[in-house]
Formats: structure tokens, sequence, C-alpha cells
């Protein structure tokens, strides 16, 4: 019998044991090696990773914004200014407080594309290559997430502000959480991501 290893999780993987909890135990527990991507998917997802790449480099260097995000030029002009941290992992251990330890030992872990830290909000940033339309409850639980790891990550702030930009649709999601909305949904995480682990 193989033993259970699961020991950390993070947004995609909790999306895939909701799906189907056995795909998370061939991918991350038996380790089943996995089948070559669907050739469109992959041009997708390479398209994503491209772009995530150009437009971090763009925020931290000030290189030329990306023509696929030739709308949001204020945006980007408003990071560079805030000093955005672009393209971080973030750890949490199983008490939700922050894991300075990198990957080894770490129970939930969030990577969040950009992130500002002020004394009066934390804004989350998310850049979506995909569609929007029928993915708002999946997305809205993303940012729910990452709201709630900033607010463990940097305690104390009034507001913690997620952002979604859909470069394809030149459109922009903005949900600001309050302390006590995360407060409610850290009982619910915790309690999803226990349920995966048994």
């Amino acid at each position: 019998m193989i033993k259970n290893t699961l020991s950390s999780w993070s947004y995609k993987k909790l999306s895939m044991w909701e799906k189907c909890p056995y795909s998370v135990k061939l991918m991350y527990i038996d380790r089943i090696p996995q089948p070559p991507p669907d050739p469109k998917y992959d041009k997708a997802r390479e398209r994503g990773i491209k772009f995530h790449e150009e437009i971090a480099t763009s925020i931290t260097d000030g290189t030329p914004i990306p023509a696929a995000a030739k709308d949001f030029e204020e945006i980007v002009q408003q990071l560079r200014e805030n000093n955005a941290i672009v393209e971080q992992d973030h750890f949490l251990d199983n008490q939700w407080n922050r894991w300075d330890h990198g990957w080894k030992g770490h129970w939930l872990q969030v990577k969040q594309d950009v992130v500002v830290v002020k004394p009066e909000f934390v804004l989350t940033g998310d850049w979506k290559t995909g569609k929007k339309a029928g993915n708002e409850m999946s997305h809205f639980r993303q940012m729910q997430l990452y709201s709630l790891a900033a607010w463990r990550l940097y305690p104390g702030r009034p507001e913690f502000v997620s952002e979604l930009y859909y470069i394809d649709q030149d459109d922009i999601w903005t949900i600001t959480f309050k302390e006590a909305d995360l407060e409610r949904a850290l009982t619910d995480w915790d309690r999803k991501a226990n349920a995966m682990f048994a």
C-alpha cells in the first residue's frame, strides 16, 4: 500500500482534488508520469508563461510593456511607482503563519503575480490570459485565497484588495476584503485543505 505523502497544497492542487481526488493521488502521491499535454492547451499555457515573464520584467526593469497588455499601461505604471513585488512564491505553515524556510516543510504555497504592500492596504494582482466568462467562481476563490494569504503575511492593514487583469478582454475585476471577511474565509479554506489531506 502506498503511503499518503501529501503534506502541502496550493490553489491548483486543491482545485484538482475537488474535481477528481484520484488525479491528485496519481500526480502527487503515486508520481505517475503524466501524458503529453494537449497541443491546444500547451500553446495557451506557453503563451501565459511567456506573457507573465515579459510583464514581470516590464514592471521591475521598466522594459516596454508587452503588446498584449497595451491597454494596461496605467496599471503597469502604478505598479512600478509602488514597487510591486512580482512573481514571488509565498509560504505558510498549517497554522496560517508565515513559513520562512522555502519549499521544504511548508503547508500552503501561493504564487502571486504582483503584490503591493502599503500601511493602509495590501494589493494582490493576477494577470489572466484566458477567459473571464464561465470562470468567475474559480477566479473569485483564487482572489479570496490570495487575499487571505496576504492578510496572514502582512497583518494589520484595514483593506486587502485583489485585482484580476484580463488582458484579452481589457477588463479588471477588483474586490476589497476586510479582515472580518478573511477571518471567516480562513475557516472554510482550512476545512477544505484538511479534508484533502485526510
